[in-house]
Parts: structure tokens; sequence; C-alpha cells
């Protein structure tokens, strides 16, 4: 936002709905690989490949959320860097969850990497694996649709 790139954007020939999917679909696509690659190549997890393919997907989809909300947030390159630094500190709140096994960390399920984790606690329960696949992709969607409307909000004044 500092150097106007915006502004430069909206003179492609492509809408500026169309760029966002653009680079929105390659960081998901390119954390969604590395994610897969990561789980199959180091097996930390004995996990089926319908579970890595799971895991990766939700692993990605948490990409374009965190990279929306910094450029919705943030005006300046400052900004920018404190909003990464704050959106960091809360991906890795619920990772506490693993460690303080109650059901009071459920609280946590409003942060959409929240069901990342739990998905990983549960690879070897197929049943809760699959309801916690469901919740998160709901938790996701529901915050990238939050976010994308409070950037859309903010970027098109």
């Amino acid at each position: 936002k500092d150097e106007q790139v915006w502004k430069a954007l909206q003179v492609l020939p492509l809408s500026p709905a169309v760029f966002l999917v653009y680079r929105m679909g390659l960081i998901t696509t390119i954390g969604f690989l590395f994610s897969l690659l990561a789980l199959l190549l180091a097996p930390l997890l004995p996990i089926a490949l319908w579970q890595a393919f799971a895991l990766s997907l939700m692993s990605a989809a948490s990409a374009p959320i965190a990279a929306l909300t910094i450029v919705a947030f943030a005006d300046n390159k400052i900004e920018g860097i404190t909003a990464f630094k704050i959106i960091n500190m809360l991906l890795f709140l619920p990772a506490l969850s693993v460690f303080f096994p109650t059901h009071l960390f459920y609280l946590l399920g409003c942060i959409p990497v929240f069901w990342t984790y739990r998905l990983f606690a549960a690879t070897t329960e197929p049943s809760s694996f699959v309801l916690l696949l469901g919740a998160g992709i709901v938790a996701h969607a529901v915050y990238f649709v939050l976010i994308y409307r409070v950037f859309r909000n903010r970027s098109y004044r």
C-alpha cells in the first residue's frame, strides 16, 4: 500500500478479483504441495494417503486467510510486519491445546488453524478425523469469507 501498487494492478487486463484468485490460488497450491511432500517424505505419523491429502489441504487453507488478514488491516509496511507477528502468535496458540487435554481448548476453535492441529492429533481415529475435517473446512471457509469482506471493503474504497 505504501507504493500504491493496488492502483497499478487495477490497470491490468485482469479484474482485481481474478488477480486475487490467482495469487491466493498460487499460495494455497504451493502450501498444499509442500505440506503433502513433508507428510509423505518425512512420515512422523502413520497416516493414510487420504489423510495426508486432507491434512495438506487444511494446512494450505490458512495461507490465504493470513495473507488477506495482513493486507486487509495493514496500511503500510510497518503495520504489515506487526500484523504478521500477531497472526503468527495467534496461529501458534492452538498448538498449546495438544499439551492441555481438556474440553476447554475447544474455545480455541474460533482460530481456524486449531482444527488443523486437532486433525493431526486425530489421525489414528478415522471417525473423529472426518468430523474434525468437516469442522475445519467450515471454520476456514467462514474466516475466509469474513476476511475477504473486510479486505474488499477496505481496498475498494
